[in-house]
């Protein structure tokens, strides 16, 4: 793939459409999904919109919105036969969902009205979206990609990490965060990895502490200046860090993780900002 490409818009809601009648093929008889695959088909459609917003911020051409918006809404495309054979998400006990999901993308009808420049941009993102660090060998086009994606479906997920426990959905089905228990403090090895200045790794999550503080570490590896403000104004990073007042430990990296993130958002011009695959 060239570092440079010239991508047409793609045809979006044929797009949205086909991916909406995948994920309700998983559907029971009476035509309801589960409250686990409901919950991806939910937030797919969320980190769509939430894309392509964060694109047009950043001033990606209509071109590369429509790419951000397709690549927001199949990222999760793994999750939903993930689920079926596994009925779980943790990836450490079932399969890497972003690996099946270029699985599923190949097996289905998808991608089928796409140039194949805009396909493969789609399959990395899917591909990569989910992996701890971004792979040092992507194009630069894919890069821009998948960091977006990366960082909305940050943002996204912590979201849903409160909202399920204020909600009672996490208690009604505990595979929405993992089968974590609820109690009981962070892991030393989840601490020790995000004290060394890491983003946290979901290999040392055993808890909902643990979840907390990974979602609080991925401060760091956000570089969308849209997203940050996003974190900031929402409240979500503070609300992440009150629920870790109970383990000093953790909740003291948790606040310097936000005061740095305060430095990065009163100094935007040293984040990086991603150009539009396009330009990439």
């Amino acid at each position: 793939m060239s570092e440079r490409m010239n991508i047409a818009s793609l045809p979006v809601p044929p797009l949205q459409q086909r991916f909406v009648e995948y994920a309700q093929s998983f559907a029971a008889p009476d035509g309801h999904l589960n409250p686990m695959m409901q919950l991806k088909l939910d937030h797919s459609l969320r980190v769509r919109a939430e894309c392509r917003a964060v694109a047009a911020e950043l001033g990606w051409s209509p071109a590369d919105q429509d790419l951000a918006d397709a690549a927001g809404l199949l990222h999760d495309v793994g999750r939903f036969e993930q689920c079926r054979r596994f009925h779980t998400f943790a990836d450490a006990r079932s399969v890497d969902h972003g690996d099946l999901g270029v699985e599923v993308l190949a097996q289905t009808a998808l991608l089928d009205d796409l140039a194949a420049g805009p396909a493969g941009l789609l399959r990395e993102a899917v591909r990569c979206h989910n992996k701890h660090e971004i792979p040092a060998a992507l194009a630069a086009p894919a890069r821009a990609l998948v960091q977006l994606v990366r960082d909305v479906d940050k943002l996204d997920i912590m979201t849903l990490i409160e909202q399920s426990v204020r909600s009672g959905a996490y208690a009604r089905d505990p595979g929405i965060l993992l089968h974590v228990t609820a109690d009981g403090p962070p892991s030393a090895d989840l601490v020790a990895e995000v004290r060394a200045g890491r983003t946290g790794s979901y290999a040392h999550v055993r808890t909902l502490a643990d979840i907390r503080l990974v979602g609080v570490s991925w401060t760091r590896d956000i570089v969308c200046l849209p997203v940050l403000s996003r974190l900031r104004q929402r409240g979500l990073t503070d609300d992440l860090a009150r629920t870790l007042e109970g383990h000093p430990e953790a909740h003291a990296l948790a606040v310097q993780m936000l005061q740095q993130m305060t430095g990065r958002l009163e100094r935007p011009a040293a984040l990086v900002v991603p150009p539009g695959p396009s330009v990439a």
